[in-house]
């Protein structure tokens, strides 16, 4: 009870027995626990046992963290959103989810005040600096200045009037990473150092002779895993899980066997270093962090794991380019190694001609690291686009509204056809964009005003005034069903000839996906929720795990026997 002697006297003089003993007498002289590093509060051991007792009771005593914390109440989603998570950047703690979340724009990620709110700043360095973790958080205090709302555009001339000023409406990222900060255009699109770097990759990837290789590539490689992956659901009848099987792994295999020169373990290649699914993973996780970042509290786990997965890609990639830039002998120490790894993972390496147009044109404009974080950028955002938009526009033309019945027959009988036509692939590409139209990838894209202006939204729409610093919301998906610029907008016109002039992806990667999408037009969802991004619909979904995703998981498909022995032909 207290080994101080004193103490311990009077109290058996005056009560005999320590049973004897009265409460409020016995808590005020019971020895205290002694003062320490991160001792916290230090009563004695009964109030200190009270008070945890007391915390379990309540917990254990509320239905909302018991009996009605279940999948069935919350929903799966839910209930993945109601678990502690450890990595989440607060060690495990929940609050810093609600602040994030009610006040996004008054924390900045990694804020010492959000992630740990109930212990001071000064006092919470103290800590991260003790165990390695200070600098990942940031320490200023949150601005009391008052927040102006995000401006959203949604005509077409409203999109296309700030597009067309990129000086004025520069981008904005939703992530950044210390790899790509100096030196990706993916953040910078509009200064002309990134300019350049954004020509000098995308006159890499559409060199002479590289489309019609990407479009045999698609298109074996979809024939191949549409077989090779399909499984007899009945008689005469065959399955496939159409898109975590083939849309989602044929960019991936294109991006490292043909762009980056990663060693993807395959059919093809049983002793590469990655599976498809984890390359898959680190691509995802990569753009998500940059465009689609949307949610404060998940930007910890985000920039984390986009950093470590950045890391290990730009060192295979710079690899590659300094072997092919001679900056070291195939007989040195890492020239044996890069053999001993080419020849031991039997990894499908088709990427030189990428990599030496692209030295070649580079002529030491920049450095390696400068190329290696530009190819990461055009390497993962033509992947993780095309990957969202063929989702989209396979689940455009399988939705069975009566509406898109002729479109699916007009696209049947294209696709039964012999041979293509450049009429034929025209019209392909045609019903793909209209696709892209109604079912965008992203529901828009932001821009940061650098001065004062007004944005003209055409006749009929009244302009709007925005501020130096204001956030910009351009909703491409309302500007492509708008009127205005797009006669009869709820048809499908795979002719049609007039469209908004707006990007189907998020800013800079729109540069290189276009022309690519059109090469996989010719040969080619899981439970969404719609949600609403500054007034504009955009569609989320359930991952495997059971936790929202923007990135669609599943759609599992079944066709005749008849489409499988098509598979063969060429």
């Amino acid at each position: 009870w207290n080994p101080t002697g004193d103490i311990a006297k009077v109290a058996r003089d005056l009560y005999q027995h320590i049973d004897n003993l009265e409460l409020y007498v016995g808590l005020m002289c019971e020895e205290s626990k002694k003062p320490g590093d991160g001792a916290g509060l230090c009563p004695g051991y009964t109030i200190s046992r009270a008070i945890l007792a007391d915390a379990v009771c309540l917990t254990r005593g509320d239905r909302f963290l018991t009996t009605d914390l279940t999948p069935f109440n919350l929903t799966s989603w839910g209930y993945q959103d109601c678990a502690r998570d450890t990595k989440n950047g607060s060690m495990g703690g929940m609050f810093s989810k609600l602040l994030f979340r009610s006040l996004p724009d008054y924390y900045p990620p990694g804020s010492v005040y959000a992630h740990f709110p109930f212990v001071t700043p000064p006092e919470m360095e103290h800590w991260l600096t003790k165990i390695g973790l200070r600098d990942r958080y940031t320490f200023e205090r949150p601005l009391n200045a008052p927040i102006r709302p995000v401006v959203p555009v949604v005509t077409a001339a409203g999109v296309e009037s700030v597009l067309s000023n990129p000086t004025l409406y520069k981008t904005v990222s939703m992530g950044t990473s210390s790899h790509w900060t100096n030196a990706s255009f993916l953040f910078f699109d509009s200064e002309p150092r990134h300019v350049n770097a954004r020509k000098l990759v995308g006159n890499a990837l559409n060199r002479n002779g590289a489309m019609d290789q990407y479009s045999q590539y698609y298109s074996a490689h979809t024939r191949r895993l549409l077989k090779l992956r399909s499984f007899k659901s009945g008689a005469d009848r065959y399955a496939v899980n159409v898109v975590r099987d083939v849309i989602n792994i044929v960019p991936v295999h294109w991006m490292c066997e043909e762009i980056a020169g990663i060693p993807l373990k395959s059919e093809e290649a049983p002793r590469g270093i990655w599976t498809e699914q984890e390359v898959y993973q680190m691509i995802t996780t990569i753009y998500t962090f940059v465009f689609i970042n949307n949610d404060p509290s998940e930007d910890w786990p985000l920039r984390e794991n986009s950093t470590s997965y950045e890391k290990t890609l730009i060192d295979y990639i710079k690899n590659r380019l300094q072997a092919l830039s001679g900056d070291y002998s195939r007989l040195s120490i890492r020239g044996i190694r890069d053999f001993l790894q080419h020849f031991l993972t039997q990894e499908v390496d088709n990427s030189d001609g990428f990599y030496e147009t692209l030295t070649k044109n580079n002529a030491g404009q920049m450095s390696i690291d400068e190329l290696a974080s530009n190819v990461l950028s055009v390497a993962v955002t033509c992947a993780a686009t095309l990957i969202h938009a063929t989702t989209h526009v396979v689940d455009f033309y399988l939705d069975p509204k009566p509406e898109r019945e002729a479109a699916r027959k007009d696209l049947s009988s294209l696709a039964a056809a012999k041979t293509s036509t450049p009429e034929s692939n025209a019209k392909l590409v045609g019903y793909v964009r209209e696709a892209l139209r109604y079912a965008p990838p992203s529901a828009g894209i932001f821009r940061k005003a650098t001065a004062d202006a007004r944005i003209d939204q055409g006749q009929g729409s009244p302009a709007l005034d925005v501020k130096e610093g204001d956030t910009v919301f351009l909703s491409t998906a309302r500007a492509n069903m708008d009127p205005k610029g797009c006669s009869h907008p709820e048809t499908v016109d795979p002719a049609r000839t007039t469209r908004p002039k707006v990007p189907f992806g998020r800013g800079a990667d729109s540069y290189v996906s276009v022309s690519t999408m059109k090469t996989r037009a010719s040969f080619m969802l899981t439970l969404w929720f719609a949600n609403s991004v500054h007034g504009t619909q955009e569609y989320v979904y359930i991952s495997n795990r059971g936790t929202i995703s923007p990135w669609p998981a599943s759609l599992l498909i079944e066709y005749d026997a008849s489409g499988y022995a098509a598979l063969d032909e060429e």
